[in-house]
């Protein structure tokens, strides 16, 4: 099969509207062939699938409008003055020239089978993507003498790559039925580029990582009586200069480039991102004449939420929120020294609030999402112009296995402008189905 689409787009200047995108795709019915019809009968289906294709994003916020200056700019056009010498700005925006299409090309392939008597089932599914020409910005590359104000261009370019299994069973012995269906997937990206600057270090530089990678200062413990002879005895140096005060409790950051003091070129990668590089959801189903039973488990592990603003300001912005059960469970205290966050500090919690590990949590959990029980009466004698009652309880959020109590291990790491998520409920239904 061949597939194009020819888009154009009011997002993007004249010029640059306009995208072509291809896309093909073969399947190979392997089963239908003698070879393995005569020597792997088992298989009832066995099918090859092989896909490339092309596509466009124009999805993209308002920045990549500018201002009439900046377009003169981008153009090296001449700016008109007045007579007073005052720069004429016409009001309003128009688009930016430098920006088209981003556009990704992804390649699948994939195999499907049956074997078993079609009692067992097979999906897998390996794919590769590369999105090329993201909008990114080019102010990094900008001389700081220049006047030119920054610009986005279609320079950022991410590859990701993955694998996804799903197996079903289904079977029956005399009026009991079941299936189970187990899923497996992984998915990992990397920055390949992003306009940076070669930093002076190299563990600094964000291009080769994963979008959204977390980022920030090397935690060695927090301050407390030995805390100087046991970073001597780790790194061989003396402990460096925290820029603070210290106290029992506050965070003590590791001097990645020896200078002796910890600043902005300390900062390193670390941890997964928050979104999961591996997912798995398990589907059950039972039938036993009038009875049926259905549940949905799902997980997810390579996970981990950097939190934020809501956990650090403890007692909010202006210090009059109420304070979070759980972050003073967690805070260092001297009858808690054990704890995974640093002490609760109005003098020093610019210091402790850096970014680092010490508000990185593991968010790796293991949900039943969903459970249903229920009985069907088929053609009830006493209602006889009914075909079908169902009667049904449902259950969501039932359980949840995590190490991070302080919210639902699928919200975000807290920041205000996103919301807070709601803590998670359980739900229960009782139900009625009635068919005529």
């Amino acid at each position: 099969q061949f597939i194009a689409r020819y888009d154009g787009s009011e997002n993007f200047a004249k010029g640059h509207r306009w995208g072509f995108f291809p896309g093909v795709s073969a399947g190979w019915r392997m089963s239908e062939e003698p070879f393995i019809k005569d020597n792997a009968p088992w298989f009832t289906n066995l099918k090859l699938r092989l896909s490339y294709g092309e596509q466009g994003n124009d999805q993209i916020d308002p920045f990549q409008y500018m201002t009439t200056y900046e377009y003169a700019s981008a153009v090296n056009y001449r700016v008109k003055f007045d007579d007073q010498n005052v720069q004429k700005i016409i009001p309003g925006t128009i688009p930016n020239p430098n920006v088209t299409w981003e556009t990704a090309r992804k390649i699948n392939v994939g195999m499907d089978a049956a074997f078993i008597h079609d009692h067992l089932h097979a999906y897998v599914d390996f794919f590769w993507e590369d999105r090329n020409g993201i909008l990114v910005s080019n102010a990094s590359t900008l001389p700081a003498v220049t006047s030119l104000p920054a610009s986005y261009v279609n320079e950022g370019r991410v590859k990701n790559h993955g694998f996804e299994v799903t197996l079903n069973w289904e079977d029956k012995v005399g009026d009991f039925r079941y299936s189970i269906s187990p899923n497996f997937a992984f998915a990992r990206n990397k920055v390949i580029e992003m306009l940076e600057v070669k930093p002076m270090y190299d563990y600094l530089s964000r291009t080769g990582l994963p979008v959204g990678q977390g980022f920030g200062y090397d935690l060695f413990e927090f301050y407390q009586p030995g805390t100087e002879d046991r970073y001597r005895e780790k790194y061989g140096t003396e402990m460096p200069n925290q820029n603070t005060e210290l106290k029992y409790g506050d965070c003590v950051y590791v001097d990645l480039n020896d200078d002796g003091v910890v600043d902005a070129n300390d900062q390193h990668s670390f941890g997964y991102t928050d979104i999961p590089e591996l997912n798995y959801s398990l589907n059950g189903t039972l039938q036993w004449k009038g009875f049926d039973f259905s549940m949905t488990w799902v997980a997810a592990d390579h996970v981990n939420r950097l939190l934020n603003t809501y956990y650090r300001d403890q007692f909010g912005s202006t210090n009059t929120s109420a304070l979070n059960q759980w972050i003073a469970d967690n805070s260092w205290t001297e009858d808690n020294q054990t704890a995974i966050l640093p002490r609760i500090s109005f003098s020093n919690r610019v210091h402790n609030n850096r970014d680092s590990r010490a508000w990185l949590v593991d968010t790796k959990y293991a949900r039943l999402k969903n459970v249903e029980v229920g009985y069907t009466f088929n053609k009830p004698k006493a209602v006889p112009m009914l075909n079908s009652v169902r009667f049904y309880l449902t259950g969501q959020n039932l359980l949840t296995f995590t190490d991070f109590k302080g919210n639902d291990p699928e919200a975000d790491g807290g920041n205000y402008q996103y919301g807070i998520k709601y803590p998670m409920t359980r739900v229960f239904n009782l139900g009625m189905k009635v068919n005529f």
